[in-house]
């Protein structure tokens, strides 16, 4: 065998690697979205692809809380590579793109452990680590992260590649920055830039560093349509203002959940049930299902580390090894003072998840690994080494052996040690042990071996089945059937169609607390939580994601608990009841549904679903108050509403409006434009039920006019007297400045491309 068709064997073993344990999702019977995917990612991407596919961005959702920007969010990774493909050959799977991602991570990792002089065994078993990692694996339920930590050993490896003068590798870092920024996970590629350049100057010293550099500035410029419409975004966006005091420590890792490295389930336990055993501030802080790593790896990458450390490759070693090191410490977040330090950083200071850093920590692990699996084919572990496994597997053994025999007396102990808790990590802690027990008592059983060319593989296969067995405990294999875009219910209002809010507060009976993912995706589907109203195309009066309007969410809490009320000034049409809901909710349910007419009951799901009497999706009001100020517009709405003032309208002008009756006789309105044919008998005011928001345009018979911002929340325009037609088109212009920064980029790649061909 050539070591091409070598080199093609061992990429080719990765891959499979990858996809064996998720095989009934290869094969289409089972389904790997759980959380996130299921609310938001999947829904969702049916809009991306139906704008991909027809040569456009998605840069408008019509959907949620009004409309908001759906390209600029960023979230949903458009231009990802991976994202294209997925769009391309399988537009309806979102198993194609979470498998895609899978892949790409493994391959990705086992790249970089290659560009850092390791073996293929080793490299394809620190790159299985990686991608099954529970983190890794974990974010099956999260695709924004999932693409970014996919996207980042992509990144170091073109960068270390450069460092070490490839001639394609300042191309192939350029290509690599965009795709990290493409993938909307900021925080990592910004982590990938650093880490890059160091390794890039560990190859090749300051020539290194600078051969990287000049990889990432026109990686930028072609992500910056991206990147600006983003930027532009966040301050409209709660995103834009600093964090509150509970997001700055909420997402922190646990030091508690360190010991999960090598126990696989101890924080979060089985998927299926509800962790409500593990009550406090310890199971709120969760952001992944798992962190685990598996034994086999973190000792395979401290036995790397101490050989880097030894040899004459003393500042790999150090570089791996420190920045694992840091960025536990970021990860920590609070908890050791690193969010404290570094709350002055711009842009670091907006990043909410520090559990997130478990990306990178897992990444340099891994390649620390793969050097630690070729260290060990020469060197076996010392006596104490051994020992201090024997001894750790024993323990471990003993620990399960009386949990699973005396449960009660180890649930008093938890009880006196955790308090209320201890019960659910003596139980968590009994699903882990086995997989400690027989890791720990494999990796003795290796290092026994008498074949030194035995022994680096079977290390890496080690290390890959550890990550392997325990991917149940981060990703979930669902059923399609609770993931349909279907819902029983039936309800129909004048175009543009219904605009649904859910009420929440159902109780929950002992059945639907047997499978907590699957009964999650049901119930969204069922009610079209946001964003899975998306799919349907049918807009609900709430957004879901990960930035929050600025001015819908100061409207929502303006109203409080009165808001399902309240909303039917922006064309509220029906309100989805699970029944029977609990009595915290029952005022709220009251109000919510006054006046309204009941027109669908199904006691065997369980909901009711409400008509209620609301304003037109675009009307003419008959009366209007002005507002200088924003602020002064939404105490204005408040009082309109408490007074049940309801034909009153608030409009943030500097003068007030001509209000002549008029009436609308046709709209259409589609993802990123509307069209309305109204008349009225003098000029007048024409409101339209859609998010007030930079970057909208409007013309009447094709003349330009101006959009104001009505009732604070949404659109409206002047309206000059007789029969007239108006249309309105989102067309940001950091859209048209972003796509030029990005040709630019382009461009300098291209060159570049036809540099590196030409030496």
């Amino acid at each position: 065998m050539t070591p091409r068709q070598q080199h093609a064997a061992w990429v080719a073993i990765v891959a499979l690697g990858v996809l064996l344990p998720f095989a009934p999702a290869v094969l289409g019977l089972r389904t790997l979205a759980q959380r996130d995917t299921d609310q938001l990612y999947a829904p969702v991407r049916t809009l991306v692809v139906e704008a991909l596919r027809d040569g456009r961005l998605p840069l408008w959702s019509p959907y949620e809380g009004t409309g908001k920007p759906l390209f600029a969010e960023g979230i949903h990774s458009v231009l990802h590579p991976l994202s294209l493909l997925g769009a391309a050959v399988a537009p309806s799977s979102i198993d194609f793109l979470i498998l895609a991602y899978l892949v790409a991570a493994a391959l990705g990792a086992f790249l970089l452990a290659r560009t850092l002089d390791t073996s293929e065994p080793a490299a394809a078993g620190g790159g299985l680590a990686y991608a099954l990692s529970g983190y890794s694996v974990s974010m099956t339920g999260n695709l924004v992260f999932l693409a970014g930590l996919s996207t980042l050993p992509w990144l170091l490896a073109a960068a270390r590649s450069a460092g070490e003068g490839s001639r394609w590798g300042i191309v192939l870092t350029a290509l690599a920055t965009a795709s990290a920024f493409f993938s909307g996970d900021v925080q990592v590629a910004l982590v990938g830039l650093g880490l890059g350049t160091l390794l890039a100057a560990d190859a090749g010293g300051r020539g290194g560093a600078a051969r990287a550099l000049a990889g990432f500035a026109p990686g930028l410029l072609l992500a910056a349509v991206q990147i600006l419409a983003t930027y532009e975004l966040l301050p409209f966006t709660f995103r834009g203002f600093d964090l509150e005091p509970w997001e700055k420590t909420r997402w922190a890792l646990a030091p508690a959940r360190i010991l999960e490295w090598i126990v696989p389930g101890l924080g979060r336990g089985p998927l299926a049930e509800v962790p409500a055993g593990a009550s406090g501030e310890f199971l709120d802080a969760l952001f992944s299902e798992s962190v685990y790593l598996g034994a086999p790896l973190v000792a395979a990458a401290a036995i790397g580390a101490r050989s880097l450390i030894a040899s004459s490759r003393r500042r790999t070693g150090l570089l791996l090894s420190g920045a694992a090191v840091l960025l536990l410490w970021l990860a920590l977040g609070h908890r050791l003072g690193a969010r404290q330090l570094l709350d002055w950083v711009p842009v670091w200071n907006r990043f909410r998840y520090s559990e997130k850093l478990m990306a990178p920590l897992a990444l340099c692990l891994s390649a620390l690994a793969a050097h630690g699996i070729d260290a060990f084919a020469d060197q076996r572990l010392s006596r104490g080494e051994t020992r201090a496994l024997v001894a750790g597997s024993a323990a471990a053994a003993v620990a399960f052996l009386a949990l699973l025999l005396a449960p009660g007396a180890a649930d008093g102990l938890a009880l006196r040690a955790l308090g209320d808790a201890g019960p659910f990590y003596r139980a968590t802690l009994a699903g882990g042990l086995p997989h400690l027990v027989l890791a720990l008592a494999a990796l003795v059983a290796i290092d026994r071996l008498r074949a030194p060319e035995a022994r680096a593989p079977a290390l890496a296969a080690l290390v890959a089945l550890a990550a392997a067995v325990a991917v149940p405990f981060g990703a979930n294999l669902g059923s399609h059937e609770a993931r349909r875009f279907s819902t029983p219910m039936r309800f129909e209002a004048p175009p543009p169609g219904p605009r649904l809010a859910q009420q929440m507060g159902r109780i929950l009976d002992r059945s639907e607390r047997q499978d907590y993912v699957e009964f999650g995706a049901r119930l969204g589907s069922l009610f079209l939580h946001p964003s899975v109203n998306v799919a349907h195309r049918i807009d609900t009066i709430e957004p879901y994601g990960a930035f929050e309007p600025l001015r819908y969410t100061s409207t929502l809490r303006a109203f409080g608990g009165a808001w399902a009320r309240a909303f039917r000034r922006f064309g509220l049409t029906h309100l989805a009841l699970g029944v029977p809901y609990d009595d915290a909710y029952r005022e709220m349910t009251t109000l919510a549904i006054s006046g309204g007419a009941l027109v669908q009951r199904d006691d065997a799901l369980r909901f009711e679903l409400w008509a209620v009497p609301h304003r037109p999706w675009a009307f003419f009001p008959r009366r209007a108050v002005t507002a200088d100020r924003p602020e002064s517009a939404l105490r204005k709405l408040v009082e309109l509403t408490v007074l049940g003032a309801d034909e009153t309208v608030t409009l943030e002008a500097g003068e007030s409006p001509t209000l002549a009756p008029g009436r609308v006789l046709r709209l259409a309105r589609a993802t990123e434009a509307l069209r309305v044919e109204a008349e009225s008998e003098g000029p007048g005011l024409l409101v339209v039920q859609d998010a007030f928001w930079p970057g909208w345009k409007a013309t009447i018979d094709g003349q330009p006019t101006g959009i104001f911002a009505a009732d604070y929340l949404v659109r409206a325009v002047r309206w000059p007297p007789g029969r007239h037609t108006l249309e309105m088109v989102y067309d940001p212009p950091e859209l048209r400045t972003g796509l030029a920064l990005s040709a630019v980029g382009a461009l300098l790649i291209l060159i570049l491309a036809l540099l590196a061909v030409r030496r």
